[in-house]
């Protein structure tokens, strides 16, 4: 009996510690470093959705560039041809996370780069859920200051609704930096962090 009755206290003491360590990632900021060091500019793949093209005639695009669903740029009778220079890597980097902690209604996405990179949140089903890509000619909020008409170094957010069980891409393309960038994401249950 003895033995029991330890065993359940074993088991609801690890269940309390259970319980926090997911608490813990409800309104925490959740740190990351993104390393696509290859600058894509006009060559995005969010750029290039307009090239999309079917070459052998069967309805399926062969050339297929999707910001989310395909950035390498290659599908159909192309899919075993490598997207370079649109590999992860190079000119994007991604994350997957999720699903949320108990609790969270929304995923919150940030990044600060040093010039220019572009984020997204993607759904696993390549669907675009949000961007954080600042539009140019736009004031951002950077090193100078809110708000500001210089268009280097704009932080990003991207916020989307949190679903229960879902996964998340987080993805980043490098558009005109020579450096990694910082990121960080959270799931909130009121739209702020800590």
């Amino acid at each position: 009996m003895r033995k029991i009755v330890l065993a359940l206290a074993v088991l609801g003491l690890v269940s309390t510690f259970a319980m926090p360590a997911q608490a813990n990632h409800l309104n925490r900021w959740h740190n990351l470093v993104f390393t696509a060091g290859t600058p894509c500019a006009v060559a995005c793949p969010y750029w290039l959705d307009t090239a999309n093209t079917d070459i052998d005639g069967n309805g399926q695009e062969d050339i297929f560039f999707s910001t989310c669903r395909n950035p390498t740029g290659t599908s159909d009778m192309l899919e075993p041809v490598p997207g370079l220079p649109w590999t992860e890597g190079t000119v994007y980097d991604q994350v997957t996370v999720g699903p949320r902690p108990a609790g969270a209604t929304v995923l919150i996405f940030e990044i600060s780069p040093q010039i220019d990179f572009d984020s997204f949140i993607c759904g696993t089903t390549g669907a675009e859920l949000a961007a954080g890509a600042n539009i140019l000619g736009d004031n951002c909020d950077n090193l100078i200051g809110p708000q500001n008409p210089v268009p280097v170094g704009c932080r990003e957010r991207a916020v989307t609704n949190a679903v229960a069980g879902a996964r998340y891409i987080l993805r980043v393309y490098n558009w005109s930096d020579a450096a990694t960038t910082p990121g960080r994401y959270c799931f909130s249950s009121a739209g702020a962090c800590s």
